[in-house]
């Protein structure tokens, strides 16, 4: 699956993936960065970023699932809209 594909996939089917050792959390978090840098200029959705703390999670996650320990959601990325009016 190409890397902009990966920015689509479902949850469910990102769980099944890792499950199967077909696709890696970090594999999922490195496409979901490149894709926000890529599209964040024209967009400015974002206003704070944490792409190392995501991505020490994602390895976190990786190793989870090399355990059979994961948990729910481990290892889909999050994006939170927060507003202040």
């Amino acid at each position: 699956m190409m890397e902009s594909e990966l920015c689509y996939v479902t949850a469910v089917n990102a769980i099944q993936q890792f499950r199967a050792k077909t696709l890696s959390p970090v594999e999922l978090m490195q496409a979901v960065i490149a894709r926000a840098e890529a599209v964040e200029p024209q967009i400015n959705a974002f206003s704070f970023t944490y792409y190392e703390e995501a991505m020490a999670a994602a390895r976190e996650a990786e190793k989870r699932y090399a355990r059979g320990e994961e948990r729910p959601l481990e290892g889909i990325p999050l994006a939170v809209k927060d507003e202040t009016y």
